[in-house]
């Protein structure tokens, strides 16, 4: 089955015929990849619902082929298949998997996001090993944005936007070297110090200091990777998010609170928003290594400031559009 994959050996007649192929096996899985085209379509103007049976039949059989001896035969003898949206050529790959990775100097870091289809080639030897490389590249060039990133020199290809179509010929599934972050110290000699974190190649996060040490930075990354707050300081909330949030805290108090001078609900509301824009800060909330002060007073007692933070996670900001089947259906046919 690896063999049939990676082209070494021929595959059955049946993916010709019907535009998809055998892209990736191991023990217990398989993974077909199709071209959607108007060659399948049905009448209504979407792929045939035979066409997608008989690629998942494929695929479940490969997979449960992968774990059989070589002395024993399989066949389906019962299929059900649940069609929850068509399928049409205008059907793109969706590659909202991968990783986060980073790569850190002295007085320098770098993110990078690499996105993949699925999480079974985030994991694969080759798409880990390109991601790291990128991220060195990142760190090195000094790039300043992901399209610089892309037209950089890498070993062996003439740039990383080229290395990534090799990889995607290898692998088979859209590759997309979609984001990165930078964090720098200009003055080395200063008593700046960079921390970065990063999650199960989920979430990644760099923190520069002014003053305190790399293990508080990275502290602190560690905790914008688990609470991610929408901003920094108090003075970075925007103007309209507290005069909304001023407004619920008022719809939210009964009559009676309403009724009292303009002076104390003032106070009542103030300190409703305060809270929340606690809540909503870096340094307002409680630090989560150490959850008896908060980051502002972790902060103060290493003398210690944020210059800047910078959190990258897989797939934010990627969403899948979900369609009603019918709907799509009918739009399809012209009846719409």
């Amino acid at each position: 089955m690896r063999a049939i994959a990676t082209g070494a050996a021929p595959p059955p007649p049946i993916g010709e015929t019907l535009r998809f192929r055998l892209a990736a096996a191991d023990e217990g899985f398989a993974r077909f990849e199709g071209v959607p085209d108007e060659s399948l379509y049905n009448p209504m103007g979407t792929v045939h619902g035979g066409v997608v049976a008989t690629l998942l039949d494929s695929a479940m059989g490969v997979a449960v082929m992968t774990t059989l001896d070589t002395r024993t035969a399989y066949t389906t003898s019962q299929l059900a298949v649940h069609l929850v949206r068509p399928i049409t050529s205008k059907l793109a790959a969706y590659a909202a998997e991968g990783r986060i990775v980073a790569a850190q100097t002295t007085g320098n870091a770098v993110l990078v996001e690499i996105n993949c289809e699925t999480d079974f080639v985030a994991k694969d030897a080759s798409f880990l090993k390109f991601s790291d490389t990128v991220a060195e590249i990142a760190l090195k060039s000094g790039v300043a944005d992901v399209d610089a990133l892309k037209a950089a020199a890498y070993p062996g290809a003439s740039n990383v936007e080229e290395a990534a179509k090799t990889l995607i010929a290898t692998i088979g599934e859209k590759i997309d070297v979609r984001r990165m972050a930078r964090a720098g110290i200009a003055d080395k000699s200063s008593d700046g110090v960079i921390g970065s974190y990063v999650h199960g190649g989920r979430i990644g996060v760099l923190v520069a200091l002014k003053g305190g040490t790399e293990e508080l930075a990275k502290g602190i990354a560690m905790h914008v990777a688990a609470m991610n707050p929408a901003h920094i300081r108090a003075e970075d909330v925007p103007a309209e998010f507290l005069a909304k949030e001023k407004e619920i805290a008022l719809s939210q108090m009964s009559d009676k609170d309403k009724a009292k001078p303009a002076e104390i609900l003032e106070k009542i509301i103030s300190g409703k928003v305060h809270k929340i824009i606690a809540e909503v800060t870096l340094l307002g909330q409680p630090y989560v290594l150490d959850t008896n002060m908060t980051v502002a007073e972790a902060l103060k007692k290493a003398g210690a400031d944020v210059q800047s933070v910078a959190r990258l996670a897989v797939g934010e900001g990627i969403e899948k559009v979900e369609e009603d089947f019918h709907a799509e259906v009918m739009k399809q046919a012209g009846l719409a």
